[in-house]
């Protein structure tokens, strides 16, 4: 409700860079190293912070639609956005990967 009739914007982006404590902070980090370098390599700089900008926003306001009353923090978002677009890349590039892929 706030976000829309209130025009809280900051709700969509603050929950992307804040976290609940140091083991979501070190999960969410330790996740971004490992898929993260690669999609960057793969997408170039800008499509990947594109991806990740756009992603959280996008995955915070179906968390906001789903639960309005909850409150999320976290790239968590940002991540699922990450790990669906190496899953098209993986199936765009399936023929590619030769022995890799088994």
């Amino acid at each position: 409700y706030s976000i829309a009739r209130k025009v809280h914007l900051h709700r969509l982006i603050l929950p992307i860079i804040l976290h609940s404590g140091f083991g979501h902070l070190f999960w969410n980090l330790f996740s971004l190293f490992t898929i993260g370098f690669s999609m960057e390599k793969a997408m170039g700089k800008m499509r990947y912070l594109l991806l990740i900008i756009l992603g959280g926003i996008g995955a915070n306001i179906i968390s906001a639609v789903i639960s309005p009353y909850n409150i999320s923090v976290g790239a968590s978002t940002s991540l699922f956005a990450i790990t669906g677009a190496l899953i098209i890349w993986y199936i765009q590039h399936w023929n590619q990967l030769g022995p890799l892929r088994a």
